[in-house]
């Protein structure tokens, strides 16, 4: 095993890595203000989704969980293509807000959908609506007890060779206790679920651990 990253390594590996864009650095600093900050993915896992949208040459991107629109920006972003599109799903009208308003300033509003409600609901709409096997990538980062109904619909919208990213499954190390909270446990079960299905899919110790799917 690799040695633990020191804070000091942490912060040469952003002082290397490209320059976030302005817009990103004004939401992320935002969203520091806000309640609940800690949910915001980090710079370097936005990156990396990013750089992932451009291999895959993503022109439709699914989002279960925006929270102020950090993950959801970074993708748009990295989609060049004029026609391309986000559906962004969240059930926070309040964060919902924050994410248009940056959205806006990085003028690709007009390329993402905001979805409100819960996400079972919206999903499942989207299966019933046609869109199945259209999707080029996907994010989950929502309610933890859902993430298996989540990770099914997202299946069922993903087109072939399309790859879902689910994250949090380390919970902050709380999948490794004896007795863990409820979203740590919903975690493990969705971690277990996920190794019995016959899916190409990794486990990286990106941020709080992220989970890669491609659809075979």
């Amino acid at each position: 095993m690799k040695d633990s990253i020191t804070r000091e390594l942490y912060q040469y590996a952003r002082l290397i890595s490209k320059a976030e864009h302005k817009v990103l650095q004004a939401l992320r600093e935002r969203t520091a203000t806000v309640e609940g900050s800690h949910m915001q993915i980090t710079p370097e896992q936005g990156q990396f989704m990013a750089l992932m949208a451009k291999i895959l040459n993503v022109r439709k991107y699914l989002e279960v969980g925006v929270f102020t629109g950090y993950s959801a920006l970074a993708v748009t972003l990295a989609m060049s293509a004029d026609n391309s599109q986000t559906f962004a799903l969240d059930i926070d009208p309040v964060t919902m807000a924050i994410a248009k308003e940056y959205w806006t300033k990085a003028q690709v509003e007009h390329k993402i959908t905001p979805i409100m409600g819960d996400a079972v609901l919206s999903l499942a709409k989207l299966v019933s609506d046609g869109h199945n096997n259209t999707f080029d990538m996907a994010f989950i980062d929502a309610k933890k007890s859902d993430y298996i109904i989540y990770f099914k619909h997202c299946y069922s919208l993903l087109r072939p060779g399309g790859v879902v990213f689910i994250d949090n499954i380390f919970m902050n190390g709380d999948v490794l206790s004896d007795k863990p909270k409820e979203s740590a446990a919903a975690i493990n079960k969705f971690n277990l679920f996920l190794q019995n299905l016959n899916v190409d899919y990794c486990v990286t110790t990106i941020a709080d651990g992220l989970t890669i799917v491609r659809k075979t």
